[in-house]
């Protein structure tokens, strides 16, 4: 249990600077599928996806590893090992962002 806490807290500290941005990773899965499909896949209301995708708001952290998750599955690239989920760790918000 050690091991994986230490190898998620240095792949959080690797990943969360080369975080994907939202807006970029809906507007490419857009490309490839319809608003009603993607919004049917995220569970979430149109209005949530326009905000998501103009940097209005930002997804919490489940679900930006939904939407980085359905990226990866989208482009061939599904994780194939539990190691690979925590390729990318939403960032913890600071206390002046809550």
């Amino acid at each position: 249990m050690r091991e994986l806490l230490t190898m998620t807290v240095a792949m959080t500290r690797r990943h969360s600077a080369n975080a994907p941005q939202p807006g970029k990773l809906l507007n490419d899965l857009l490309q490839k599928s319809t608003e009603a499909e993607l919004l049917a896949t995220l569970a979430c209301s149109r209005s949530t996806l326009r905000k998501w995708r103009s940097g209005e708001r930002q997804p919490s952290g489940a679900a930006m590893r939904l939407i980085w998750l359905v990226h990866r599955v989208w482009h061939g690239d599904a994780p194939k090992e539990m190691a690979d989920f925590l390729g990318w760790i939403p960032p913890r918000k600071n206390a002046d962002q809550v």
